[in-house]
């Protein structure tokens, strides 16, 4: 039977790859634009901090992605003797447009306002660029994560890159549990203080000495560190090396930290895509490229099928057992969540791989190969629209409407659809403008187009 043979490294690419990365795109930009953020239904919210919602599995599915896409591309061109430094020379070019695209989206706002309003006279660049403009996001996290896996797969064989994905999940767990930021709070400063005094078990007779050993069982069985919203390495290392503003709040890079802190408790800066938790995202990269490599393998598709479905689980179950000690956090990118969310993206992914490419059935998830054909293209292209149908950034419904399309069709469906809440109305909203963005997928589909950023 043809669906027992290998998978040849010449054939056309799986379309369970292009179904789940589409799949993944249309899932972010239902959570992402919903009628109003007041009324949304719990699992397409993100969890506050700790947990997990079906809304957080949604981007780390993404980065797997492009792991996987990674193997699949990178394995092709090296086996037809394409030279490393050539490939080097894409992957830095690739992950700088990737970078740049997500500031001109951050940047399109302020140029559209004012280029209509004819501010730019009065408009200070130097604040702007300096306290106004993040310089983290999505597009940026999947550019690094895309070069740091890009150079790994050209230049290093996969021990060496299983070996650089334990020890980035392990390095930042240890770092984020048991490192304290400057300007921790009392209760942490007295829980290492008493630790460290001779009133606890962790310091023996000063005849005797320090008992290095059980200062290390003490250590590893009662994490010093809670992960708290703003209070955390992570926080306190993108304070220091990041630029322009955090996702929430805003970085005073001149604040006498732990003076900050007592007067400003609840004001915590932080931003989930920053420096120090890009490593860990490195490694949902870095588990993709395995997952690709097992596809490119010479195993028969059942059993790549078999093996998906079983490492998923793994994953999984491993993730909640260290997520008991190392919460499952999507804001801190936790290795625990690295783990439970890539073994999940493997059994999605081992769902389509079955469906599509060993039963050969297509047509309940060609929308899906529609939308990941062009992904990235369509992430941006609902950005762009979001900017002027979610909202009124610049009152194009009116100075005085409030609001924009998505608020016209929220009343709309409130008024004149019979039982309708104002939760069903934000979720037909979403649904509505993932159709919308269906349209120029299907058109680049339908053409031939390929928009490879």
């Amino acid at each position: 039977m043809t669906t027992t043979q290998p998978l040849q490294q010449s054939q056309e690419r799986l379309l369970s790859l292009d179904a789940f990365r589409g799949l993944t795109i249309a899932c972010m930009i239902m959570v992402n634009y919903p009628g109003t953020w007041d009324h949304v239904f719990g699992p397409l919210l993100h969890v506050e901090w700790n947990g997990l919602a079906p809304a957080d599995l949604i981007f780390p599915s993404f980065i797997f992605m492009v792991g996987v896409s990674i193997a699949f591309a990178f394995r092709k061109r090296l086996d037809a003797g394409q030279s490393p430094a050539a490939m080097r020379n894409k992957v830095l070019i690739r992950a700088s447009k990737l970078f740049l695209l997500g500031m001109f989206l951050y940047m399109l706002v302020p140029i559209i306002t004012n280029t209509l309003n004819r501010t730019w006279g009065t408009f200070d660049f130097l604040k702007y660029f300096t306290e106004d403009l993040r310089y983290t996001g999505v597009l940026h996290r999947i550019a690094l994560v895309f070069l740091a896996c890009g150079l790994l797969f050209i230049y290093t064989k996969p021990r060496t890159q299983l070996a650089v994905c334990i020890l980035f999940l392990i390095g930042y767990w240890l770092c984020m549990s048991y490192i304290p930021m400057p300007g921790r709070s009392a209760a942490q400063n007295t829980l290492i203080e008493a630790a460290a005094t001779s009133d606890t078990d962790t310091v023996i007779d000063s005849d005797v000495g320090f008992d290095l050993w059980k200062s290390l069982d003490t250590l590893l069985r009662t994490p010093t560190v809670d992960l708290r919203p703003g209070d955390n390495l992570a926080t306190w290392v993108d304070s220091k090396l990041l630029p322009g503003r955090p996702w929430w709040g805003e970085w005073n890079h001149e604040r006498n930290w732990e003076e900050w802190k007592k007067t400003e408790p609840n004001m915590q800066p932080w931003d989930p895509e920053g420096f120090l938790s890009t490593f860990p995202a490195i490694s949902s990269g870095l588990i993709g490229i395995f997952v690709g490599l097992l596809l490119l393998g010479q195993r028969s598709q059942e059993r790549k099928a078999i093996i998906l479905f079983f490492s998923g689980a793994l994953l999984m179950a491993g993730g909640y057992v260290w997520g008991l000690v190392h919460p499952i956090n999507k804001s801190l990118w936790t290795s625990s969540y690295v783990l439970f969310s890539s073994g999940f993206a493997c059994t999605v992914l081992a769902s389509c791989f079955y469906y599509m490419d060993i039963l050969g059935r297509k047509r309940l998830l060609h929308f899906a190969v529609v939308f990941g054909c062009n992904a990235i293209t369509i992430y941006c292209l609902a950005a762009v629209m979001g900017m002027f149908l979610y909202g009124n950034h610049f009152g194009f419904f009116g100075a005085e409407s409030g609001g924009g399309l998505n608020d016209c069709v929220m009343n709309w469906l409130l008024t004149n659809v019979p039982g309708c809440t104002a939760k069903c109305a934000s979720v037909t909203y979403a649904l509505l403008f993932v159709c919308v963005n269906f349209i120029p997928a299907w058109i680049l589909y339908k053409l031939k187009i390929y928009i490879r950023l």
